[in-house]
């Protein structure tokens, strides 16, 4: 009989961070994928719990593993290719990797892990993964309509966008253009939130997570924070409807602060 405990661990929401995820490695090289196969199981960021590997050894055993929600496949670049068929019509949640000496060349893929192997980069890329796969899900319906692939590719440009364009400006439009693609908007905005005087980084999100918690000392916190001042820079902005000359500001807000139409 399970207990209380695992009965209301199947009842708890799927939230990014517990996405569980199937991960499938793909190598023909038997060295290369056992060291990803452990490096992934020893990373502090896989769960036992809720996440698999799956090993795939060559381009014909393709059949034991699909690319639905929450999976995640890594392919060695130095093997036989997979069959293009099967990663076209994957599911737009799932999230796609190499490992080798050399990277492909394709938007597509969210990451690349270069050789040998280092454990601090398996670190960093589950939790990435654990949450594309979640945003991934959520955004699009399951399927391999022209429209979710669409969709799956404006974000993989906004990934790479954020990687390869060093200029804040660029970076701003890249990310505004394909968010305003992905929602059918004619219009949109970017706001950023940035520390006030004395240096000090606004952490209001974490301080709200706790006040759900109604204790005296959370209360404490968040009255202090909403006294915090900090300042909300007006970056960017885009419209098809009508021309408005852009013109950047900056101005003092709190959480406090109310946003919205005159």
């Amino acid at each position: 009989m399970r207990s209380a405990t695992s009965r209301l661990y199947k009842r708890l929401p799927i939230t990014a961070n517990r996405q569980p995820l199937t991960i499938i490695v793909y190598s023909e090289d038997e060295h290369r994928r056992h060291a990803l196969m452990a490096a992934l199981s020893n990373s502090g960021k896989f769960s036992a719990e809720r996440d698999q590997i799956i090993e795939v050894a060559a381009p014909g055993q393709s059949g034991q593993f699909t690319l639905r929600n929450g999976a995640v496949l890594l392919v060695d670049t130095a093997s036989e290719p997979l069959d293009p068929g099967m990663i076209e019509a994957r599911s737009p949640s799932t999230v796609l990797g190499t490992f080798g000496e050399k990277a492909l060349n394709d938007p597509a893929y969210d990451d690349h892990f270069g050789l040998p192997l280092k454990q601090q980069g398996i670190d960093r890329f589950l939790p990435r993964a654990r949450e594309l796969a979640w945003l991934r899900s959520r955004a699009f319906s399951e399927g391999s309509s022209s429209t979710s692939r669409d969709k799956l590719a404006r974000l993989n440009r906004i990934g790479t966008a954020l990687s390869d364009i060093r200029v804040l400006h660029d970076l701003l439009e890249v990310v505004l253009t394909e968010a305003r693609n992905i929602m059918d908007a004619d219009a949109g905005s970017i706001y950023i939130i940035e520390s006030g005087k004395g240096g000090v980084g606004f952490s209001g999100r974490k301080v709200l997570g706790r006040a759900e918690r109604r204790t005296r000392a959370v209360a404490v916190k968040r009255a202090a924070l909403t006294s915090q001042v900090f300042s909300l820079r007006f970056a960017a902005a885009q419209n098809d409807s009508c021309e408005i000359p852009f013109e950047e500001i900056v101005f003092p807000a709190n959480l406090e602060s109310i946003a919205g139409y005159a």
